[in-house]
């Protein structure tokens, strides 16, 4: 019986490692996501496209935005349509001027 316990701790403690190595990989990707994301931001501030915010919370907030439309458009098959309606929420959110042809540019 000790040995059948002792076999399961020991596989238990594997899939934890694991687990652990995938959450570091998520949370590594994320941040390279975010980052990419708030340099496309500082970008549309410094050229007056944005309103002026701190860039790195922004893209905490566009990357919140994208998951939140994303769920709730999944049962569309239309990628496009997906993406288009992101972008319309995008621009909403993060220009100056959302129907400006500058905006639809940059977002």
């Amino acid at each position: 019986m000790e040995d059948s316990v002792g076999r399961r701790l020991e596989l238990l403690e594997g899939a934890l490692h694991l687990l652990g190595e995938r959450v570091e990989q998520t949370r590594e990707a994320w941040r390279a996501g975010t980052d990419y994301v708030a340099r496309v931001l500082q970008r549309g501030m410094d050229e007056g496209l944005f309103h002026p915010d701190d860039p790195e919370r922004l893209a905490g907030s566009v990357m919140a935005v994208m998951q939140v439309q994303l769920a709730g458009l999944l049962h569309k098959a239309d990628a496009d349509a997906i993406a288009g309606e992101i972008l319309v929420a995008l621009r909403r959110m993060l220009c100056v001027d959302p129907e400006a042809d500058s905006a639809r540019r940059v977002a």
